[in-house]
């Protein structure tokens, strides 16, 4: 490969976004929910930490102190639930049951029994009032907490929020004391324990580090599946305190057997409860700002910056160059020339779209070669897959950029298609225009039925999503007179109106064309780069809304039928009536009640041949 010498140009596009692109939580105050945040140095430090367990002690005093004896409470009745029938069994063997009340043990064998029985569900039962206990008391603390701090309007969901970082940190305190009166009781049952315990967490712990010290593919696995790194923690740590005692046994230095299984059971909910620390450790530093801001008055909510994350990294100029070229290389051989590739965003930053133009030393007449690569985040999983379904059965035939395949880039899916760079992309009244052409491109064709059969796999169409239900859930949710009589009218005949739609052939519809980047090529052909969120309706979905509707789909379906003799026996009517029931579904999918309302008069004229019927 030989580098070019001219530098990378790169270009970052931020297209328009289009209602589903926009999500109605987007801002500063949901990335700040969603994971690790930046904020200013001092957050870090242990003094604001410390200044927060001081908050919380300080002004909810009696709920830390109900929470860290409930606690305690609640693992010595689950120590209960375990000990007390291993007693029955005891019991039921014929041998002396130990560490039993001296008016329990001197009943018969069936009473014992039953009074064991009885008293192992009721520690159940209360061990889960005891932490259904826990649970309010957050609530509660953290409702006080909140309010002691004066703060109003920081981020959405702000209450339940404050409930979870108040849980989190009183729990890591609570479960801390837990765990020193258990080492406490430890020393006392069999003084090697606890020294095999913090040996074991120190061993583990300066290994787990270490490992993701050297590698950063490891740090990312360990910080995604803490949860089971802490698992192994747990159980690895409680078979060695087991090989412990074995080892003693052999020796015959094991303490009684009564006295080793308590032991053994109390060092296993000290490392659960250690790994629980860990846990909720790692959730109050990704939401160290929101926790300091909720809970101290004198720390304003901080201004986010951009965060860094693996996604991101691969965006970044310095990047993108060296993971596109071998990308496009592994497909296509090594190609000399010069590169310049443009950005774009889509999908609310989660799909990344790469315009490569490669410039060759050749013959200028014959212009530039290129590749779109689009790179998807893994909350857009569904839609790469989607499209890749779609463009690897129907490619070829689809008005599209050649498809070369998918593959993973750093774990992230990732499309390769052959691109044009003197492609013209179409704005403005061009875009209509082109929309409008493209429309008709997808209503002559005629989809596999292997597409189809894997289409009716997975969603169900619009048939099946108009309930019978829809009018009634309307007319408890709208006001006006006119609208509830016409939902009325819209109910009375809602059988006969969605049974249009069994007779319409399927097609292939795009519902957010309009809000897509369509280009056009040099042999004068319309065609689009992205096919996410595709979907196959009765024919007219998705077709936009207009008081041309019913002309422009007349028009449509007599040029697509040309193509596709199945179009021949639709109705224009029959697709407008089509194209309305998907917008009126799609409103009342959103909770737009009253749109969907409004829609019905429009409904019923489209079904109903005779005006005069209509209220």
């Amino acid at each position: 490969m030989v580098a070019s010498s001219h530098p990378m140009k790169t270009r970052v596009e931020t297209p328009a976004l289009h209602p589903r692109q926009v999500n109605a939580e987007t801002g500063w105050s949901l990335r700040s929910l969603r994971g690790p945040e930046r904020s200013s140095p001092g957050i870090h430090r242990l003094p604001s930490y410390l200044s927060l367990v001081a908050a919380i002690l300080r002004r909810t005093p009696l709920h830390f102190s109900a929470i860290v004896l409930l606690v305690l409470v609640s693992q010595i009745l689950f120590f209960a639930t375990i000990w007390l029938p291993w007693k029955v069994l005891v019991v039921l063997s014929g041998a002396e049951p130990r560490l039993m009340p001296e008016t329990v043990g001197v009943l018969s064998q069936q009473d014992q029994v039953l009074i064991l029985g009885f008293t192992a569900v009721l520690a159940y039962l209360l061990h889960l009032a005891s932490e259904k206990a826990i649970g309010w008391l957050c609530m509660h603390g953290a409702g006080k907490q909140r309010s002691a701090s004066g703060k109003t309007g920081l981020f959405n969901n702000q209450r339940e929020v404050a409930e979870q970082l108040y849980r989190k940190l009183v729990r890591c305190l609570a479960d801390a004391c837990f765990v020193a009166v258990a080492l406490s009781l430890l020393f006392l049952l069999y003084p090697a324990l606890p020294f095999l315990f913090l040996g074991w967490s120190i061993l583990f712990g300066t290994a787990t580090w270490c490992a993701a010290i050297c590698s950063r593919p490891t740090r990312h696995w360990i910080s995604k599946s803490l949860g089971w790194v802490l698992g192994v923690y747990a159980n690895a740590g409680f078979f060695c305190a087991l090989g412990w005692l074995i080892y003693a046994h052999w020796r015959g230095v094991m303490p009684m057997l009564y006295i080793s299984f308590i032991a053994l059971f109390v060092m296993r909910l000290a490392l659960q409860q250690s790994a629980s620390i860990v846990l909720n450790l790692r959730g109050l530093v990704r939401q160290r700002s929101q926790a300091m801001a909720l809970f101290l008055p004198d720390v304003p909510w901080p201004s986010q910056l951009p965060r860094n994350s693996p996604f991101g990294d691969l965006s970044l100029e310095a990047n993108r160059v060296r993971w596109i070229r071998k990308l496009v290389e592994s497909r296509e051989g090594v190609i000399q020339g010069d590169w310049t590739i443009r950005m774009s965003a889509m999908e609310c930053g989660n799909v990344s779209v790469f315009f490569v133009s490669i410039t060759s030393g050749g013959d200028p007449s014959d212009g530039p070669s290129g590749y779109l690569v689009k790179l998807f985040n893994h909350t857009r999983d569904a839609l790469a897959q989607q499209e890749a379904d779609l463009l690897n059965v129907e490619g070829p035939s689809l008005p599209t950029f050649e498809w070369l395949g998918e593959t993973k880039v750093k774990g992230y899916l990732c499309h390769l298609m052959r691109w044009e760079p003197q492609a013209e992309r179409m704005e403005n009244a061009a875009h209509g225009q082109a929309a409008g052409a493209l429309r008709i491109q997808l209503l002559s064709h005629d989809p596999s039925p292997t597409l189809i059969e894997k289409y009716r796999r997975s969603r169900p169409d619009l048939r099946a999503r108009l309930k019978p239900d829809m009018c009634d859930m309307l007319l408890r949710s709208i006001a006006d007179e006119k609208q509830i009589q016409c939902v009325e009218h819209l109910r009375d005949i809602w059988d006969d109106l969605v049974h249009v739609l069994d007779d319409l052939p399927v097609q292939l519809t795009l519902p957010w064309l309009n809000a897509q980047s369509l280009y056009k090529r040099q042999s004068g052909q319309y065609c689009l780069h992205h096919w996410a969120g595709w979907c196959l309706e009765p024919v007219g979905a998705g077709w936009p809304l207009s008081p041309r509707t019913s002309k422009e789909l007349h028009d449509a379906l007599q040029k697509a039928a040309k193509i596709r003799p199945a179009l021949q026996s639709v109705t224009p009517r029959a697709a407008e009536l089509s194209a309305r029931l998907f917008e009126f579904e799609r409103r009342f999918s959103i909770s737009n009640y009253n749109g969907a309302a409004n829609m019905a008069p429009k409904l019923l004229r489209a079904y109903s041949p005779d005006p005069s019927a209509i209220p």
